[in-house]
């Protein structure tokens, strides 16, 4: 039996990302457990991953000349300095394509041949480990848009992969089995199956810890899906960058085939970045804030986070150096929905927290509110440090956010009930203050 830690905990249940785009059963496990709350504004689901992007309504490519993939073999005809395609040979691949816009000065787009890649039966590029990617691609917009294309690595391979700077974009490819950290600078990753085809996981024991690096101004999603080995791969690693989004995609999961999918961690935070209307299920952590040396200025709201073993030290959001807003978020099944350290000043505000062994954990110096009393209208209470207090209400394994009040020192907070309390539920309360956000008060009962 799971039980709720009141001192320590606090969880936030929030509907899935694109829950427009994704039917209300969103899967189940052996036990019946639905992933995914009820919504009524479901949609019947997406036949294949090329329609699944195209609901996305993901931008146009700029205006550019196309460089048009014919076909699935890995070849460089002419060889690492061909600028146009009359020096390619009688087809164009994906290592030609990328070549070609890699040796020139740029915009391109690189699309793919629909008879060669169709969308209903996707093709598979096999990348010969004699031939390497260019290293960076500047300028580039990969379009899989329209077609069905697979790009696999060989699981003992030492190449990189590609990057993507300075304005470039990737749009409805699925990546398997990936040698090195895709790179994204000031790029944008959407619509992309990484580390899986909706059904397996394609990750090697040689493929990286971290699955994308993204730097400054690199926008992830939406409606990617990611997957990786459950025991130590990281989807995302946001590292000293600034206007970073993640945003709208799948961790551990699959939109198109609803498969639960492996994935230790989803997302690894040393730097700056907004994490908005993810769908997350895990092995292990779900957002981690490392410790940085300066604090790192994050908005993380509107995630659903699923923790798949909430027996083992499965953590929702981990929280260490940080400012900004955590929350509201839904944090389920985890053996600790919310962790933050004492140098953690970032508001962790309106969760909602679902059987999670415990909910919130925090070494921040604020001293808890409390609540003097309570109806079936309101709770009332005091604090001794200026803020915010948030009230929670507690029905079985479920922590609920209830509303929000300003509070003084010396003068009595209220909150109403947003109907009105059911008899015998039970009331927790925090502040938020510019230091950061107390542990929970001590519960109080309905009168």
């Amino acid at each position: 039996m799971k039980h709720v830690v009141l001192a320590l905990a606090v969880w936030s249940a929030a509907a899935c990302a694109r829950n427009d785009l994704v039917p209300i059963d969103c899967g189940t496990r052996g036990d019946g457990y639905s992933f995914c709350p009820p919504r009524e504004d479901h949609v019947t689901p997406p036949k294949n991953w090329s329609e699944w992007v195209d609901r996305l309504g993901l931008p146009a490519c700029p205006p550019a000349p196309v460089l048009v993939v014919t076909t699935t073999a890995s070849q460089l005809d002419g060889g690492g300095g061909i600028t146009d395609v009359t020096q390619a040979g009688p087809e164009l691949s994906l290592h030609e394509a990328l070549t070609i816009a890699a040796n020139r000065a740029g915009p391109d787009t690189v699309t793919f041949d629909p008879e060669v890649f169709p969308s209903d039966s996707p093709r598979t590029i096999l990348v010969a480990e004699e031939l390497d990617f260019p290293s960076s691609l500047s300028h580039v917009c990969i379009d899989g848009r329209g077609a069905g294309v697979v790009v696999q690595w060989s699981q003992a391979s030492t190449q990189k992969a590609w990057s993507l700077l300075d304005g470039s974009a990737m749009y409805g490819l699925t990546l398997l089995d990936l040698p090195s950290e895709l790179e994204v600078t000031s790029s944008q990753v959407a619509g992309c199956r990484i580390g899986t085809d909706g059904v397996d996981v394609f990750f090697g024991d040689s493929s990286p810890p971290y699955v994308i690096v993204v730097h400054t101004q690199a926008d992830i999603g939406p409606g990617n899906s990611f997957a990786g080995r459950e025991d130590y791969s990281t989807a995302i690693a946001v590292l000293d960058s600034a206007q970073v989004a993640v945003r709208e995609n799948y961790f551990g999961w699959d939109p198109v085939t609803r498969l639960d999918l492996a994935l230790a961690n989803a997302v690894e935070l040393i730097g700056d970045a907004t994490i908005v209307g993810n769908t997350v299920h895990v092995d292990v952590f779900g957002v981690t804030i490392r410790t940085n040396t300066v604090p790192n200025t994050v908005v993380i709201t509107d995630n659903t986070v699923v923790c798949r073993n909430p027996t083992q030290a499965t953590v929702g959001i981990q929280v260490a150096t940080a400012l900004g807003k955590v929350g509201p978020n839904v944090i389920r099944d985890c053996a600790l929905g919310i962790r933050a350290d004492m140098s953690t000043a970032a508001a962790i505000s309106a969760h909602t927290f679902i059987d999670d062994l415990v909910a919130f954990v925090t070494d921040v110096v604020v001293p808890p509110p409390v609540i003097v009393s309570a109806t079936d209208a309101n709770a009332t209470g005091s604090c001794v440090s200026a803020g915010t207090v948030e009230l929670f209400t507690i029905d079985g394994g479920t922590i609920a956010y209830a509303g929000a009040a300003p509070c003084t020192p010396g003068s009595p907070w209220t909150i109403d009930a947003p109907s009105t309390f059911a008899p015998a539920t039970s009331l927790i309360a925090t502040l938020i203050n510019p230091d950061g956000t107390s542990a929970f008060s001590s519960p109080v009962t309905l009168e």
